[in-house]
């Protein structure tokens, strides 16, 4: 049982190091974490997007007593969001960073991700970790803003910057004032991506058929860059 402290690094992950301090369990119970998430989200449709829901109500509508909570959950709605973001972001950029430098090979390592569990992943609390990583990523996509997104981007810049220098020979001329806005937009395109992804039900796709899939969100990803790169371009230089 370990206390955690987190900060953000230059490489986008989020450092996590143990320390001796409150009791706050490294290794949740995943099942329960999806019955919270469900309760959010059940909470959220009963009394709008806007209402803000307490870990009280949490407890009620799971029907989870006080200490199992806290014992997996540390630090109430704040601690589920958190540990939610933590789930997704680090998954999602350790994926996209040991893929190739190709933006193919880290939009489909870094959307896999999305939807999969990596084994070998280095965030796995412990050997044959495995918990429902299309609801953590829909959770993402309802819950968290434009910020956590653009985390979620920032690893994919390099390759983003590097297929579009390739493909487009205006790109390589324009200031990066005007890069950013196309790296803002693809923060956005990915959210929009990956809301259409748990719509689909991967838990039922066999490897083909969940790689033609991912084949095609990889597609309108690259379309919706291409697209918003040259309306931008063209809009700065007039």
């Amino acid at each position: 049982m370990k206390k955690y402290n987190v900060s953000k690094t230059t490489n986008y992950l989020i450092d996590i190091k143990a320390t001796d301090g409150a009791q706050h369990t490294q290794n949740p119970n995943e099942k329960l974490i999806d019955r919270v998430e469900q309760a959010y989200f059940s909470l959220k449709e009963d009394y709008g997007i806007n209402y803000a829901i307490s870990t009280q109500e949490l407890l009620r509508r799971t029907g989870c007593a006080p200490s199992t909570f806290n014992s997996n959950i540390c630090g109430g709605v704040n601690g589920l969001l958190s540990l939610i973001e933590r789930a997704v972001l680090l998954r999602f950029v350790e994926a996209v960073d040991k893929a190739k430098p190709d933006l193919n090979s880290k939009l489909h390592a870094g959307l896999m991700a999305l939807i999969k569990v990596d084994p070998g992943s280095s965030y796995n609390a412990y050997k044959n970790t495995s918990f429902n990583m299309i609801m953590r990523t829909k959770f993402s996509v309802k819950t968290f803003p434009a910020s956590f997104w653009q985390m979620m981007l920032a690893p994919l810049v390099p390759a983003i910057d590097r297929y579009l220098s390739e493909n487009n020979l205006r790109w390589r001329n324009i200031p990066e004032s005007v890069k950013e806005q196309v790296y803002q937009l693809s923060a956005d395109n990915l959210r929009y991506v990956a809301e259409q992804i748990v719509k689909e039900d991967f838990d039922s796709y066999g490897f083909l058929q969940t790689t033609r899939s991912l084949d095609g969100y990889k597609a309108l990803f690259v379309e919706l860059l291409v697209s918003n790169a040259n309306i931008i371009i063209k809009t700065s230089r007039q």
